[in-house]
């Protein structure tokens, strides 16, 4: 689980520089995606202030669903062999289908019912972020771990 919220933090690193980044190409302000992270604390207000306070919310929210998805994930991909943990490609196919079920569940369900304003975002920016720049390096973090892992010499 330490791996998993680990690989989750790093993995939520990469997903809001992408976000970032994407919100600034496109005209927008580049705090918006922490504006959105804080909405689901602070309500649809977060997104229209100029307060530094969502900021911060948003960080810390970023973080912890990060960290929080991430041990998740290392839950999940436990029940597997060390040997399919192992496979980078494995890996990235797996977190990039958790990726997708993340997007599908927090925005398509949980946004729609809970945060209405979200499910108004651009939903394939979120979906490439939640696959490619969350999903995908998390898995890759996982992979790794396991290859240490499994060419660490064992006590008998």
């Amino acid at each position: 689980m330490r791996i998993g919220a680990g690989a989750g933090l790093f993995a939520g690193a990469v997903f809001a520089i992408m976000l970032v980044a994407a919100a600034a190409m496109n005209g927008q302000s580049p705090f918006l995606p922490l504006g959105m992270f804080a909405s689901l604390l602070m309500g649809e207000g977060a997104l229209h202030t100029l307060s530094s306070l969502p900021m911060v919310v948003g960080t810390l929210v970023t973080i912890t669903l990060s960290m929080i998805f991430g041990a998740i994930y290392g839950v999940l991909i436990g029940f597997l062999s060390q040997q399919t943990r192992s496979n980078w490609a494995f890996e990235a196919l797996a977190g990039l289908a958790f990726g997708a079920a993340l997007w599908l569940i927090n925005f398509q369900v949980f946004g729609r019912l809970l945060f209405p304003w979200l499910a108004s975002g651009p939903q394939l920016v979120l979906v490439v972020a939640h696959t490619l720049f969350f999903g995908v390096p998390l898995g890759l973090i996982h992979a790794t771990a396991a290859e240490s892992d499994e060419a660490a010499p064992r006590e008998d």
